[in-house]
């Protein structure tokens, strides 16, 4: 845990006069510490005393959190000029009221994330360094972060390349004995703790992965299907050929899964927006609209107006949102209804694009080793049963009822499922798809959610490959394992999360789980198993909590997550197919011994049979 200087007083490096005012400043007061901004560059305003600081850069909003105690919640701030750099440090102090002549896009995007009022006479693109040329590095240091707690680190570290003792002879002028004693002892405090906590820090470049793939869920699967399935699956494969097509098919299907998003669903996204009239222009962002949740569609006209403006600042599409509300002005019903209707084409189009490329995948391998071994079966069973004869007539015919399946199984689910969603959606009563809406958005406008993604592998993906069977063998193998790696995708993942995750919340104070919904109420035990774990993405917006907690959030939710994703594939990998092979065997063996059985009471029935003869026929 970091603590937060606390030193008493506000320190002679202010210039302050005390004006008995209100807590508010008047119009009048804010325009005379605008004016005074050509002598100074901050002034604060708190209790009817303005605080003037004349240090250059971030220098003077440091010497000012110092001064008000990291507590800038009941102060009126006039800035010189305001960057992301400047306006995160107001953040961290809580600030709510900021005026300032000059402020850059990004400062402004930030305080409207972080919900502070900020009054700006211009706006610019960004802060130049000192000789006007370059980004100011203060800027750059913190565009990737809208953390608070995260950019004062930062920059403090920044403002303060020396330390602790450049910092404490920073705030020493003018500090009394006693209270340069108080902050010297904290200010050693904090950096022990923030040495402390650095080893523990899981960011960077691991933790945006970690990041990116928790909320593109094929990207997950993908992991799940090389870690899981192809490399352990070949290893516990029966013969060679089995190996290759477990390879096959699994690289396969991870090549499959980064097409549907990257190619596919953007084409699909493109001309159905274009089909419905909504977007005109491609070219601008106009063409992100898709990305508003499906929660802003199935209330009234004016959430989704809400929901459209909300999403732009998020996407940085304010202006071309707008284009599109203009265009709409006074027909939002007909907005509502032709982007349900995008979302419905998108989603069934996608279905039946996925049953057919994962579909196809099993055919394609074992087509292969049919080609190049002459054989018909199982390939598991190659080297324990001897193959039947069968004409090529049979199997052509065969063939051609098992394809038409697979077929029925790539484009019905996906023509039902997609009417049944959108009808959901657009109900004006309440319902499990209504109420969970925002289940069924695809990041990014292109990664399917987890939801969508286990009804496409349930109802088409997993339906449209049990046709492609070669025989009784290959049929159950293939629905036991694949109905497995569903359980364990999708229970098995969430269950594993779950456990470790409620584990740490209630010893290590964390909150990887995501108790929003009942905003305080107690939980019962079942309904505790159904929480659901935060999205990595989301965790700088949890109000209410330190920001220590975030970072031990971050830091143990994702090193749970891994755990999670290595079990996962460890029992996928290994422990089913174990089972499954065992299974085999002794589902071989018992076939055996029945035909064994069988051509015995043949031959006994026959040898009766010639003896009878031989007795009738007087030859005996």
């Amino acid at each position: 845990m970091i603590t937060h200087l606390n030193v008493a007083a506000p320190s002679n490096n202010t210039n302050y006069r005390k004006i008995k005012q209100p807590a508010v400043p008047t119009a009048q007061q804010v325009n005379e510490m605008l004016k005074n901004l050509d002598k100074h560059t901050l002034a604060i305003y708190k209790n009817g005393q303005i605080h003037y600081y004349n240090q250059r850069n971030l220098k003077p909003v440091f010497l000012a959190l110092k001064d008000f105690n990291n507590d800038f919640k009941d102060c009126y701030i006039v800035d010189r000029r305001i960057s992301k750099a400047s306006a995160i440090l107001f953040a961290y102090g809580n600030a709510k009221n900021i005026t300032t002549p000059i402020m850059t896009k990004s400062a402004q995007e930030f305080f409207i994330k972080q919900g502070i009022n900020c009054k700006a006479d211009q706006i610019t693109d960004s802060v130049l360094d000192k000789n006007s040329k370059i980004k100011c590095p203060l800027e750059k240091s913190v565009l990737n972060t809208d953390n608070p707690y995260e950019g004062y680190q930062i920059l403090k570290q920044k403002v303060f390349p020396k330390g602790i003792e450049y910092e404490k002879q920073f705030y020493k002028n003018g500090m009394s004995p006693e209270e340069y004693k108080i902050l010297d002892k904290k200010l050693n405090l904090l950096y022990l703790n923030t040495r402390k906590n650095s080893a523990l820090n899981f960011k960077g470049r691991l933790y945006d992965a970690t990041a990116f793939i928790q909320a593109h869920t094929l990207l997950n699967r993908g992991l799940t299907n090389i870690g899981g399935c192809a490399i352990p699956n070949a290893i516990m494969s029966n013969t060679k050929e089995e190996a290759l097509e477990r390879i096959g098919m699994s690289t396969l299907s991870v090549t499959f899964a980064f097409i549907m998003p990257l190619f596919l669903l953007p084409k699909y996204n493109k001309f159905f927006l274009s089909k419905n009239s909504i977007v005109k222009n491609f070219a601008n962002n106009e063409k992100k609209i898709i990305q508003v949740s499906k929660e802003y569609l199935t209330k009234d006209t004016q959430t989704m107006i809400k929901g459209i403006r909300e999403s732009a600042k998020q996407l940085k599409a304010e202006a071309d949102f707008e284009n599109i509300l203009q265009r709409f002005k006074g027909k939002e019903q007909d907005l509502k209804t032709k982007l349900l209707k995008a979302h419905e084409q998108i989603l069934r189009s996608d279905f039946i694009s996925t049953g057919l490329l994962m579909g196809s995948i099993p055919w394609i391998a074992t087509g292969i080793t049919e080609y190049k071994t002459g054989r018909k079966g199982f390939s598991a069973t190659f080297n324990m049963l001897e193959e039947k004869e069968i004409s090529k007539k049979e199997h052509r015919k065969s063939k051609l009822k098992r394809l038409a399946g697979t077929l029925a199984f790539a484009f019905i689910p996906g023509i039902l499922l997609s009417k049944v969603v959108t009808n959901g959606l657009s109900s004006t009563t309440a319902n499990i798809i209504k109420n969970n809406a925002q289940n069924f958005n695809y990041t990014s406008g292109v990664s399917m959610s987890k939801t969508v993604n286990a009804m496409k592998w349930a109802f088409t993906g997993f339906l449209a490959k049990l046709p492609s069977s070669r025989d009784k063998y290959e049929l159950r193998d293939r629905t036991a394992r694949e109905g497995a790696t569903f359980v364990m995708f999708f229970g098995g993942d969430f269950l594993i999360n779950n456990i470790l995750g409620r584990l740490s919340d209630r010893f290590l104070g964390t909150k990887i789980m995501n108790t929003d919904k009942y905003k305080g109420q107690k939980i019962g035990f079942l309904k505790s198993f159904l929480l659901p774990t935060r999205r990595f993405r989301k965790l700088d917006n949890m109000k209410n909590v330190s920001p220590d907690v975030i970072k031990k959030t971050k830091n143990i939710g994702a090193i749970l997550y891994w755990v999670s994703l290595i079990t996962n594939m460890a029992v996928l990998g290994f422990t089913v197919p174990h089972f499954l092979n065992k299974m085999l065997r002794h589902s071989v063996e018992k076939d055996k011994s029945r035909n064994i059985i069988f051509k015995k009471k043949n031959t006994e029935f026959d040898l009766y049979k010639n003896i009878e003869s031989l007795i009738k026929t007087n030859k005996f």
